[in-house]
């Protein structure tokens, strides 16, 4: 059921549309005033608005029903500031290049003008490396030498002597302890072999420079990042230093004179030292292989033992002196 506005008007009370029951507005449904402080008034009579009552208290309702207008809005709180803006940071600068844009397979020319083929991997760190292989893998060469002697040269022309110990420093160039010849070999990476120290067919414990110096048997050799060298002289029982420009001195121990004393120098004693590695603090480890003991000399030549026990061999584990080795 529809009704227009005309008939709406027209009904006082009740119309009733369907089971909906409509309540009709007071006569000429005017607004009354608003009250004071936003307060409900009674409701006028004929459906007039009464005045708000005081004091925003609730009036009771007038007759027929009727609202009251509402009173004015209370005032509104301020809005708290906000915290200052941080600065932006600084844009990063750029990463290093990564490796050369040559791929896997690809060929490739190594510092020494060796033809290969690239091939990659990460290091230890997780760093992405690309490499000229010169040969496949597992592939063995010779490097370098091919007969017994002394001779300089490149590649098959060298010459070595019952070769015991290498080392090679960051340039990639390779150092020999060429025992039986009495000196300390350096191969580059083109295979050309120089005497960096020493006199081939001549032992003895000089120190010197080059050609001048001696030693007896030297059986190992390692090399720190300053490109110096550091030589187990097995039978004169020292740890003996090269300086990159071939300048030897005695590090640790004195030459023919074996035994198991800590000390700074030539006061320490060695007995047929084999092996000698470094570390990046210029320390240098000895295995000192008739004292069944590993041993310790800093760059001031300061010598310790830092495990076993001189004399007493064995394999037991432990901690400094408890710990056992055999030769």
């Amino acid at each position: 059921m529809v009704l227009n506005r005309s008939v709406f008007r027209s009904l006082c009370g009740v119309v009733v549309v369907g089971l909906l029951a409509v309540g009709c507005a007071g006569a000429d449904g005017e607004q009354g005033p608003a009250g004071a402080d936003g307060e409900q008034g009674p409701a006028g009579a004929d459906g007039e608005q009464g005045p708000a009552g005081a004091d925003g208290e609730q009036e009771a309702a007038g007759a027929d029903g009727e609202q009251g207008p509402a009173g004015a809005a209370g005032p509104k709180g301020d809005t708290g500031s906000g915290g200052p803006k941080g600065d932006t940071g600084d844009t990063g600068s750029a990463g290093p290049a990564g490796p050369s844009s040559s791929t896997d397979g690809s060929a490739c020319t190594n510092a020494a003008g060796v033809a290969g083929t690239v091939v990659s991997g990460a290091d230890s760190t997780g760093l992405l490396l690309a490499y000229c292989l010169t040969s496949p893998v597992g592939t063995v060469t010779t490097f370098a030498g091919g007969a017994q002697g002394s001779a300089d040269g490149t590649g098959a022309d060298a010459r070595f002597n019952y070769p015991k110990g290498v080392a090679v420093d960051g340039d990639g160039n390779l150092y020999v302890a060429d025992s039986n010849n009495h000196t300390v070999r350096k191969i580059t990476l083109a295979g050309e072999v120089t005497t960096l120290a020493g006199t081939a067919g001549s032992s003895g414990s000089v120190d010197g420079t080059g050609a001048d110096a001696r030693f007896n048997y030297p059986h190992e050799v390692a090399v720190d990042g300053d490109g110096n060298l550091y030589v187990a002289d097995t039978s004169n029982h020292t740890i003996r230093k090269i300086t990159p420009a071939g300048v030897v001195t005695t590090l640790a121990g004195t030459a023919g004179s074996s035994g198991s004393a800590d000390g700074t120098g030539a006061d320490a004693r060695f007995t047929s030292p084999n092996g000698v590695a470094v570390d990046g603090d210029g320390n240098v480890y000895v295995a000192d292989t008739y004292n069944y003991t590993v041993r310790k000399v800093t760059p001031a030549g300061v010598v310790t033992t830092l495990a076993g026990t001189a004399g007493s061999n064995g394999s037991d584990d432990g901690t400094s002196a408890d710990a056992r080795f055999k030769y």
